[in-house]
């Protein structure tokens, strides 16, 4: 990430629209990846020794909502996971679309940028900055709107997910309901929400 920082902050100019869409997800990014380089994400770290199998969860199938089966149906952090990917792709992609032509690979990029998220004592989440008030452009504030109301709709399917008896990784042996992918959050510590920048 460390090149777009830089090539962001040296190219665009504050009042750009694509530097007001990234600004919030490279909070900080230089010293986290530096930490995480060292820490997490080394030669046989904790992250790969944890959380890699090399197995997937999901083929490409284009019959399927937005062209992917899920090989597990209730595996809620892939299951929510894809459900917001897609919000922030169409997001970000109504958003780009409206200032230029759509290359997929920039939008690739972009969307995996903005999925990314950091947790702050200023927190920010998902859907809820104020970056946009820069702008007076109808279609990329109506944009955001919509992104907004999608990221709502998504919470409450996750809700009504949680409560559904028949997906039983919705609540662990211990009876702790799964939150992690909720959009939004309180204060605290609450294992909900989605930060606008990257976390450790």
């Amino acid at each position: 990430m460390e090149p777009f920082v830089i090539v962001m902050n040296r190219q665009f100019s504050v009042v750009h629209p694509i530097y007001k869409l990234l600004y919030p997800h490279f909070w900080d990014t230089m010293n986290i990846n530096a930490f995480t380089r060292k820490i997490l994400i080394n030669g046989g770290g904790v992250l790969e020794l944890t959380s890699f199998s090399g197995k997937g969860v999901a083929v490409d199938d284009e019959s399927s909502p937005n062209g992917l089966r899920l090989l597990i149906k209730d595996y809620p952090y892939t299951v929510d996971g894809l459900e917001i990917w897609f919000a922030i792709e169409k997001w970000v992609k109504d958003y780009y679309s409206f200032y230029y032509k759509i290359d997929e690979m920039t939008l690739l990029g972009i969307s995996f940028i903005e999925i990314l998220s950091r947790h702050s004592s200023d927190e920010v989440y998902l859907g809820q900055r104020a970056i946009l008030e820069g702008t007076s452009d109808k279609t990329p504030l109506a944009a955001f709107d919509e992104f907004e109301k999608w990221l709502f709709g998504i919470e409450e399917r996750i809700v009504e997910m949680k409560n559904n008896e028949q997906l039983k990784n919705r609540v662990g042996p211990i009876n702790m309901p799964y939150t992690l992918l909720y959009p939004t959050s309180e204060g605290g510590l609450t294992g909900k929400g989605i930060p606008n920048s990257v976390s450790i």
